[in-house]
């Protein structure tokens, strides 16, 4: 009976074995599945990573665009002023010059009437210079 028995506990030992075996090459396979679900993770979170930096890369340059718009709109804001500023300049030269140019009208005026004055007086001149001549003649 023991041998019986040895020869049915070493049966029972290699059916063990064989579902062992069986379970070993199951786990295997879902390890074989886990693998490629781990290399698929790491694509994605690799495809994830570089989406991320593109972001980030887009953001710097959204940012530096932004400080550029400013800086340009500064510059408008600066070019603005100095037109002003020659305006401003320019009316007053051209004010300057509307005064200038009324002075010299008057002073021409004034020249004008004293030349009428000059002329009538030569004319006055000339005419008592006649009449001087015709007595001493």
């Amino acid at each position: 009976m023991n041998q019986g028995s040895i020869e049915k506990n070493k049966a029972a030992l290699d059916k063990m074995k064989q579902k062992i075996a069986s379970l070993k090459v199951a786990e295997q396979e879902k390890l074989k599945k886990e693998e490629a679900q781990i290399q698929e993770v790491k694509a994605l979170l690799e495809k994830l990573e570089s989406n991320k930096r593109t972001r980030e890369m887009n953001m710097a340059a959204y940012d530096a665009k932004v400080q550029e718009i400013e800086k340009e709109k500064s510059d408008w804001d600066s070019q603005r002023q100095v037109a002003s500023e020659l305006t401003k300049v320019i009316d007053q030269k051209e004010a300057e010059a509307t005064t200038e140019k009324a002075k010299w009208s008057s002073k021409k005026n004034e020249y004008h009437t004293e030349a009428l004055k000059w002329y009538k007086q030569a004319e006055k001149s000339d005419q008592a210079q006649a009449r001087f001549k015709r007595l001493g003649d």
